[in-house]
């Protein structure tokens, strides 16, 4: 008995490295569009850098390392979180979609061990609650408790998702082997 994963009929069947090279081109095209389209706000104490060359390479440098998610997931992540750190630091202004790190984080949990992404996972929280904590630039000095608490949590189950989408790739190749070994058996006898 043959288990085949459902045909999407919408939609061709790219190869993986395709597929991700992909998703890391759209999402720094929507990312550096949005952050030169987007006007920061500058009320109170918000001061926004006015973003450059640097900006775009910060966008840049957080969106096209999702080309390599499945083959480089830890790695792709630190890069991700790095610059995305970095990018929010040096004060440039928020664009409302920063797509790439949730992927990053989600791609560490479900292509690594659980030790590894748990790992991974605590790391990018608390790297939320420091820059948080001590108001590194304008962006995370205005952020209001509740939107860590929400930040936090939608991580939480980014990490939970790629986890339990792990375990049951396992378990779905497990059931998968035994069906094949049964019917090898029953050749066999």
């Amino acid at each position: 008995m043959e288990v085949r994963p459902p045909q999407r009929r919408w939609l061709p069947r790219l190869p993986q490295q395709v597929a991700d090279a992909l998703l890391g081109v759209l999402v720094t095209l929507l990312q550096v569009s949005l952050l030169l389209v987007v006007q920061p706000y500058e009320g109170g104490r918000l001061r926004y850098t006015e973003p450059g060359v640097l900006a775009v390479l910060l966008v840049a440098a957080q969106g096209l390392p999702l080309a390599w998610r499945r083959r480089r997931p830890l790695l792709v992540l630190v890069v991700v979180l790095l610059a995305n750190t970095i990018y929010y630091a040096l004060g440039f202004p928020q664009t409302g979609f920063d797509f790439a790190l949730p992927v990053a984080l989600y791609s560490a949990a479900a292509y690594t061990g659980r030790r590894s992404s748990l790992l991974a996972a605590v790391a990018t929280m608390a790297s939320f609650v420091a820059l948080y904590a001590f108001e590194v630039g304008p962006f995370w000095a205005s952020v209001p408790l509740s939107f860590m608490a929400w930040l936090l949590a939608i991580f939480a189950a980014l990490w939970v998702w790629g986890r339990y989408l792990q375990v049951r790739r396992a378990y779905t190749a497990e059931l998968e082997a035994r069906a094949e070994r049964a019917e090898r058996d029953r050749a066999a006898e």
